[in-house]
C-alpha cells in the first residue's frame, strides 16, 4: 500500500453537490462489500465502481486509489464500534456499565466481523494500516482508562492498579475474543459470553459483581 497525502485525499473526496455526495457514499459502500468477499489484494477497482453503478472513471473523481478508500471504510467500521459500544449513563451500577459496554461490542463485532478480518490481514503486512490501527485501538483503551480512573476516584476499584496497563490488557482481551469466537457463534451464545467477560473485567480492576 502507499500513503496518500491529506491534500491529495481532500481534492479527490470533497464533492459539493448532494448528487455527488451520494455517490460518493455509494462508491465506499460498495468497497466494503468488496472488500469483505474479495480481501484487500484481490479487490479491485473496477469491482468497486461495477457493484456501486459507477464508471471506472467515476472512482478516481472521489478517490485517488484503492489504498484511500480502504481506510475511509476502515475509519468508518471502527468509528461506528467505538461509538456504538459506549455504557450509557453513569448513574448505574458500574458493573452493569461494564456489561452493557462489553454487550456492544461484541455485538458490533459480530456486524463487522468479515471487514475486521480483513482488517486484521491488512495490518500484518501494511506499516500505514498497522499504524492507523494502533490509533483507532488507542481510542478505546484511552476511554476505558479514563473509565478505570472514575471508579478508582470514587473508591469502587482498586486504586493499586495502573489504569492504563488494565484498559489496554482487558480491552486486548475482549478484543482477541471478539476475533476468533463471535465470527463462528450464534447470537445466544454470544450473549451467554458477555457476563463471563464483565466478570473477568470487573474483578480485574477490584469490582465485584
Amino acid at each position: 500500500m502507499t500513503a496518500t497525502t491529506p491534500d491529495q485525499s481532500a481534492d479527490a473526496a470533497a464533492p459539493t453537490t448532494e448528487r455527488g455526495r451520494r455517490k460518493r457514499a455509494a462508491i465506499v459502500s460498495a468497497a466494503r462489500a468488496v472488500f469483505e468477499d474479495a480481501g484487500f489484494k484481490d479487490a479491485r477497482i473496477a469491482d468497486i465502481a461495477k457493484r456501486a453503478g459507477a464508471s471506472y472513471g467515476s472512482f478516481y473523481t472521489y478517490f485517488e486509489s484503492k489504498d484511500e478508500i480502504f481506510r475511509e471504510v476502515v475509519q468508518d467500521v471502527t468509528d461506528e464500534m467505538f461509538e456504538t459500544s459506549r455504557s450509557g449513563s453513569g448513574t448505574i451500577d458500574p458493573v452493569e456499565r461494564i456489561e452493557i459496554a462489553n454487550r456492544k461490542y461484541v455485538e458490533a463485532y459480530a456486524r463487522n466481523a468479515r471487514m475486521m478480518s480483513v482488517m486484521a490481514e491488512v495490518s500484518a503486512y501494511d506499516d500505514f494500516t498497522g499504524a492507523m490501527n494502533y490509533e483507532i485501538r488507542k481510542r478505546f483503551v484511552d476511554r476505558n482508562a479514563a473509565g478505570i480512573r472514575r471508579l478508582q476516584a470514587s473508591g469502587e476499584a482498586d486504586p493499586k492498579i495502573d489504569a492504563e496497563i488494565a484498559a489496554d490488557v482487558l480491552g486486548g482481551m475482549i478484543e482477541r475474543f471478539a476475533q476468533v469466537w463471535v465470527p463462528r457463534r450464534t447470537p445466544e451464545e454470544i450473549e451467554a459470553a458477555v457476563p463471563v467477560l464483565t466478570s473477568i473485567w470487573a474483578r480485574g480492576i477490584g469490582l465485584q459483581g
